[in-house]
């Protein structure tokens, strides 16, 4: 559990972080912001596109080997990041810190399923998306106060301190969790993510739980810009705005673990999505009266980040109890697919250069509708596990 929970908050604050530092980056590189904006979408990708390859190797070498390799490809990743000459080896190499914590993130989701079953799978779970939702509680927080006192590469020191961290307790303390090894067998690795991905309960549920994700992650691109840059706030202010979402978010995973006592999961992902439709169509109407006013924004912004809370986890959940005996692999692909939706949406975003509440408000209403298409047809029985 010491090491799942670390690796949680590490895929959380592995973003937030240093996202108050984005403008600073911008005028230190003498760049565009939506090249400094890119370093995020790319280190999405690599979380994406890399962890159905270690999910699978973990399912044939064991998951400690994945965990040693990939924390010192983090660490190492994290430190060169510190002497960047240039924006795009800085967004390079943050694709290459996005490949290793994809790792993580594939190994400590297996873990959870090797170790736990019932109700114990379902807090377990439910614990890791607690402590993924840490890291945006405190990481911009923490980042706002690295940036003011010491500068942006200070947060890249931290970065490369806690992934050697990682490597020497998975080195000495972690036992090996997988107890039913498969062959590398390219035939049956090929079934099983066909199996995976091609289930239609599966990938809707990871759709919507990209979503879910990707909501928080654009108010990560835009925000900065947007409160520090447009609305004139400094980045401490903004620190402590990102650590007043944060605790939503949090508070959000915390009301879904009591509710998760007395509703089924797909009720829970219905109306959580319904409710964070309500409050953005309100954003937009808003920000036709009060344009970029913060005092409009915050209510509405920390509203759908705690229903988010709900909804993340929840298709985690959903997601996880169909393939319990080829978990790396399932585990893989639900990370690879949403982390690649992530990166999409979040380039996409970048590129409008969106820094504005009516925009925010406007693509919310649009990625939300498209969740809970989603997962209305999977409550008519429309998608299911077979």
């Amino acid at each position: 559990m010491i090491i799942i929970f670390s690796i949680g908050f590490l895929m959380g604050i592995g973003v937030d972080l240093y996202v108050p530092s984005l403008p600073v980056i911008e005028k230190y590189f003498g760049t565009q912001q939506n090249l400094v904006q890119l370093g995020i979408s790319l280190y999405m990708l690599g979380y994406g596109v890399a962890q159905i390859v270690f999910g699978i190797c973990s399912d044939s070498v064991g998951r400690k080997k994945i965990l040693q390799i990939s924390s010192i490809i983090y660490t190492v990743s994290s430190f060169i990041c510190i002497y960047a000459p240039h924006i795009l080896v800085l967004d390079f190499f943050r694709f290459l810190q996005g490949v290793s914590v994809a790792g993580l993130a594939a190994v400590a989701r297996a873990m959870i399923v090797d170790s736990f079953s019932g109700k114990k799978l379902m807090n377990a779970t439910g614990w890791f998306g607690i402590s993924w939702s840490m890291g945006p509680i405190i990481g911009p927080f923490i980042g706002s106060y690295l940036q003011h006192l010491l500068g942006w590469k200070a947060d890249f020191f931290f970065f490369t301190c806690y992934g050697l961290g990682i490597y020497l307790f998975t080195t000495y303390k972690i036992p090996e969790t997988n107890l039913n090894y498969t062959k590398m067998n390219f035939v049956s690795i090929e079934k099983n993510i066909k199996n995976v991905l091609f289930n239609p309960l599966f990938l809707s549920m990871t759709i919507v739980g990209g979503i879910g994700y990707s909501i928080i992650v654009i108010f990560n691109i835009v925000g900065p810009f947007l409160i520090q840059n447009i609305m004139g706030y400094g980045v401490i202010i903004y620190g402590y705005i990102a650590l007043l979402l944060g605790a939503a978010y949090f508070m959000g995973c915390m009301f879904n673990r009591f509710a998760g006592k007395y509703f089924t999961v797909q009720k829970i992902m219905y109306w959580s999505t319904w409710t964070a439709i309500g409050i953005s169509i309100i954003m937009l109407l808003m920000a036709f009266i009060v344009k970029n006013s913060l005092f409009m924004l915050l209510p509405c912004i920390s509203a759908i980040f705690c229903c988010c809370g709900f909804i993340v986890p929840c298709s985690l959940v959903r997601t996880m109890s169909i393939f319990k005996s080829i978990a790396g692999t399932a585990s893989s692909v639900f990370g690879s697919l949403s982390g690649i939706i992530v990166a999409v949406i979040t380039i996409f975003a970048g590129e409008l250069e969106m820094a504005s509440s009516f925009y925010l408000a406007l693509i919310y209403i649009v990625l939300f509708s498209i969740a809970m298409i989603l997962i209305v047809l999977c409550e008519k029985k429309y998608f299911t596990e077979k």
